[in-house]
């Protein structure tokens, strides 16, 4: 899909102080991921505990906030709640956005 002369391939700019230009050069895409040899031997139930307690700190803290906290701790506590993403329904919205673009690029191409 090549739109206005981009392949949607990664690139890198180069600033040329003399010449005053950029010069764009094709980039190769590297996947990195990150990796803790000293918790590889945690089991994935263990990790989604982890998670759980973490929560559970969190739901704690909040509620000593909202019990002895100033003005400004309980806003930013509401900050939070009001900007959490629902992404219950995310699955069925991106499948709608994705194929309303297949959609839009067929429609292009003819």
């Amino acid at each position: 899909r090549e739109t206005r002369g981009y392949t949607g391939d990664y690139l890198i700019g180069a600033y040329d102080k003399e010449k005053k230009q950029v010069t764009f050069r094709v980039a190769p895409l590297f996947t990195l991921n990150r990796s803790v040899k000293s918790l590889a031997h945690l089991s994935a139930s263990a990790t989604e505990h982890g998670a759980q307690d973490n929560m559970d700190y969190t739901r704690a803290r909040r509620d000593l906030g909202e019990a002895f906290g100033n003005k400004k701790q309980k806003q930013a506590a509401r900050n939070l709640d009001r900007m959490k993403v629902n992404t219950e329904n995310m699955d069925g919205i991106l499948e709608h956005v994705a194929s309303g673009i297949d959609v839009s690029a067929s429609d292009r191409k003819s």
